[in-house]
């Protein structure tokens, strides 16, 4: 974990990838920007607006 210039974290972890990582990500609101990888980013974008639309 590192924090930057404007206070916010930059957090890197391990997970086991069968797991579903998209509540855990979910549970910190507008303030998580998932920089890698692309897949997690998308799906992370799809989940987003499926619960702006529901």
């Amino acid at each position: 974990m590192s924090v930057l210039e404007d206070g916010s974290l930059e957090v890197a972890f391990n997970y086991e990838s069968t797991k579903n990582i998209l509540p855990f990500l979910l549970m910190f609101g507008r303030h998580v920007k998932i920089l890698s990888p692309q897949w997690l980013k998308n799906e992370y974008r799809n989940e987003i607006k499926f619960i702006y639309e529901s």
